[in-house]
């Protein structure tokens, strides 16, 4: 796994953040670019195995999830960022995880 990736926005070299596992199985990089601050991961080669199943109204951890996540990211951006960040939920499903952190005072689209 590499150390250092070009940032997706503004082509700055960006360090490792920290590795987290996803799909339970794949440990991946995230990557905080030191002069745009976004966040980002390797590329996704885990894309079509992560979609390969669409949500459903059976997805009974679909909030816990959401709760979960967001939790989380409220940690990485208490400790990484000290003013108000604006964020953006690509690909945000139904918008769960957007609407809980702006319940948290996050600037999220």
């Amino acid at each position: 796994m590499s150390t250092e990736k070009k940032c997706l926005i503004c082509n700055a070299n960006a360090p490792v953040l920290m590795h987290d596992q996803i799909l339970g199985k794949y440990i991946i990089n995230y990557y905080l670019c030191p002069e745009c601050k976004c966040i980002f991961t390797e590329e996704p080669y885990w894309l079509n195995e992560a979609y390969n199943d669409s949500i459903v109204v059976t997805d009974t951890g679909i909030m816990a999830r959401n709760l979960s996540i967001c939790n989380e990211l409220m940690i990485l951006f208490n400790k990484y960022f000290t003013s108000k960040i604006k964020v953006v939920d690509y690909g945000g499903g139904y918008g769960i995880l957007t609407r809980m952190l702006r319940d948290k005072g996050i600037d999220a689209l």
